[in-house]
């Protein structure tokens, strides 16, 4: 089956998109590619670092059960189109709200990426009906969806454990994310890649030279944890320009509730560790409610505690879906100055 992606967003293209931080690009350039230079080159090292956090947050959700008694919705992480704005572009011509497939469907088609390139969806073997594990592969060719911007790669979501009954997630089901993906502008020499660099976590059952970047652990039908390991590297003309690994020294509790409209992470810790200034940035949530629809915050905080060339702590807070951050450094200095001000988070849409 072929689908062609008109007014459609291509909903998993985002899945490793969580680009920057903080919003320093240049609201005046319109143009993709300056867009994309401009968020890889930001320079807000404790912002951008808590954002790398963050926004693996949406990675790791690429399929969530919202615990409904007809069957599985999932989310999706579509980024809001200020994200883009601020960080990369905007997607403003798409409808996330028109696409309706669910990755437990056993359903093989291609999607036409909106500006050329292909996206195609392999689900593995029986859907959920006769089968308590799921394998969906998602394989991305050069799928163009904005000026000079490209995906490359592959996403694998395998469930294992799911319940033939109703709601399909039970105590010990579990699924693993395996992410590969390269968002480019090939014509400025600049990628961002979000992929799990070590097998820690293990391998996609597939594709087993793609390493799983999240587990997530159900608890219940209602909940589950989140372990994390994934490096979000960017590049100009071959130049590093940040790589963070983000991982879970405590895993991410998470409940969700679909009468309630949240899902919150209760607790958990984080370390994004700045591969490049040689620091570690250590994120203790503490109930960080989001909203059950676009995944932004609306209450709750982060506690931030860096370590290593950089030293200090700082707080990131959240009203009406933003989310803001300050770091105070233990001693300010050229290297290690006070930052403040905006994450940009990339939210999303749910199935």
């Amino acid at each position: 089956m072929k689908r062609t992606l008109m007014g459609l967003v291509l909903v998993p293209i985002a899945l490793g998109l969580g680009f920057v931080a903080c919003h320093k690009s240049n609201s005046n350039n319109s143009n993709g590619a300056g867009l994309l230079l401009a968020a890889i080159a930001d320079q807000n090292q404790i912002g951008n670092s808590v954002g790398s956090g963050m926004n693996a947050i949406s990675n790791a959700n690429s399929g969530t059960t919202d615990s409904s008694g007809s069957g599985v919705a999932f989310y999706y992480p579509v980024p809001h189109r200020s994200y883009f704005e601020n960080a990369l572009i905007s997607l403003q011509e798409f409808d996330a709200t028109k696409f309706i497939s669910s990755p437990l469907e056993a359903t093989t088609y291609t999607l036409n990426c909106p500006k050329g390139g292909t996206a195609v969806r392999a689900p593995q073997g029986s859907d959920l009906t006769t089968a308590a594990t799921v394998n969906v592969i998602w394989t991305y060719t050069n799928c163009a969806f904005g000026p000079g911007l490209q995906l490359n790669g592959t996403l694998e979501n395998d469930w294992s454990s799911l319940a033939v009954a109703s709601p399909p997630t039970q105590n010990g089901t579990v699924l693993n994310v395996a992410s590969s993906l390269t968002i480019s502008d090939p014509s400025i020499g600049a990628s961002m890649t979000q992929s799990a660099v070590t097998n820690t976590l293990g391998t996609g059952v597939v594709n087993t030279n793609v390493n799983v970047a999240h587990t997530l652990n159900f608890t219940s039908a209602t909940a589950y944890t989140i372990n994390t390991n994934i490096t979000r590297l960017a590049t100009v003309f071959g130049k590093q320009i940040f790589s963070h690994t983000v991982t879970t020294p405590t895993p991410l509790s998470i409940t969700f509730s679909q009468g309630g409209g949240t899902r919150t992470i209760n607790s958990g810790v984080q370390s994004i560790k700045h591969n490049l200034a040689n620091f570690t940035a250590t994120l203790t949530y503490s109930s960080v409610v989001f909203s059950y629809k676009n995944c932004l915050p609306t209450s709750g905080s982060i506690a931030i505690t860096v370590s290593g060339a950089r030293s200090g702590s700082g707080t990131v807070t959240f009203s009406g879906g933003t989310a803001t951050y300050t770091y105070t450094a233990t001693t300010p200095n050229g290297s290690d100055k006070n930052e403040s001000g905006t994450i940009t988070l990339q939210g999303c849409s749910m199935n």
